[in-house]
């Protein structure tokens, strides 16, 4: 991606992501008193920062999704499109060639950062999809709140890029992927011939949480049977991610860290949000909330600018690729 299409890129999706999060903090604080709010904002992003241990927040917490989106959705973006353009590419060509199209099923999709990834790499990819050659996409989540912001955030995404209403005046860098954005199937399996990707970012979970995603993906697998299956998550969750059968599979692994990230920059806007919260809501003695929790809170809204690259990402990947008769 060339410079001028990576800063249009960046500021597209920190402009959406920043209006996404003003507008659901909106909703969530309507009503309630600053003590509230700030009781709430203290517990949530304490989960969302502390999900890489133990079992999973509670996602099912519409505080959670906010949140999760302002301190992880530009990385996992930049973590799906990294692997799908310089991992993936070394055991499958259907990106750049062939007459096959790509049907992605994005297991635990969160607020869309595969659907992201995966139109972003299509949409440089040198043969166009067009005809048979068609992609499609099937993210599902069982957070309801996740799963909503993520909806509203490519609505919102495919309006300020033109992919909507065709005015391209403000991102013309961007041709390929307001194309690909259009053309995009959502939510059906539309194309019996394209190959079945099956992605599952950072969903291993130990106990009864985790038994339960790889029941799910082990069915998906049999129904679907992938070409490939590509699986994320923290470093000391890797014996707790799905494997499938191994007659079935070869494993390729390895692990990604911020500086092996394909595309840089900060989210200035989506920072910006973060300390405003911060200040609006937890510069103050929170009666019901020990102060400590207040005070690291606060430094995590504020310390570590939100970016394409931040210096804490460190995660391992398992790319499973099917055995050819």
């Amino acid at each position: 991606m060339d410079e001028g299409a990576l800063h249009e890129l960046t500021l597209a999706i920190d402009s959406v992501m920043a209006r996404a999060l003003e507008g659901r903090l909106n909703e969530l604080t309507s009503g309630m008193s600053l003590e509230e709010a700030g009781e709430k904002l203290i517990e949530a992003q304490l989960a969302v920062r502390i999900s890489g241990s133990g079992a999973p927040p509670d996602y099912s917490n519409e505080w959670l999704a906010p949140l999760y989106l302002a301190w992880y959705g530009p990385s996992h973006i930049n973590m799906a499109y990294t692997l799908m353009t310089q991992v993936i590419p070394r055991h499958d060509d259907t990106l750049v060639k062939g007459p096959s199209g790509i049907h992605l099923e994005d297991y635990a999709c969160g607020p869309f950062a595969g659907q992201f990834g995966l139109v972003l790499a299509a949409s440089e990819a040198t043969n166009a999809f067009t005809g048979n050659r068609r992609l499609s996409i099937y993210g599902d989540d069982d957070s309801d709140p996740m799963w909503n912001l993520g909806k509203d955030i490519w609505k919102d995404f495919r309006s300020e890029i033109g992919a909507l209403d065709g005015d391209s005046s403000s991102y013309p860098s961007l041709d390929s992927l307001r194309s690909m954005s259009r053309s995009l199937l959502t939510r059906n399996w539309q194309n019996p011939s394209a190959r079945v990707w099956l992605t599952l970012f950072h969903a291993a979970y130990p106990d009864e949480a985790g038994q339960r995603i790889k029941d799910n993906v082990d069915a998906l697998v049999q129904e679907r049977s992938p070409r490939l299956i590509l699986l994320t998550a923290y470093r000391n969750r890797r014996d707790q991610m799905y494997d499938p059968p191994e007659k079935d599979y070869v494993l390729v692994e390895g692990n990604i860290r911020g500086p092996q990230l394909a595309l840089t920059g900060q989210f200035n806007q989506v920072t910006a949000w973060r300390q405003k919260i911060a200040a609006k809501f937890l510069e103050r003695d929170l009666v019901g909330v020990q102060r400590w929790k207040r005070m690291k809170a606060t430094e995590l809204l504020t310390k570590n600018p939100t970016n394409w690259r931040p210096s804490y990402f460190e995660y391992v990947y398992s790319l499973y690729v099917r055995r050819t008769a």
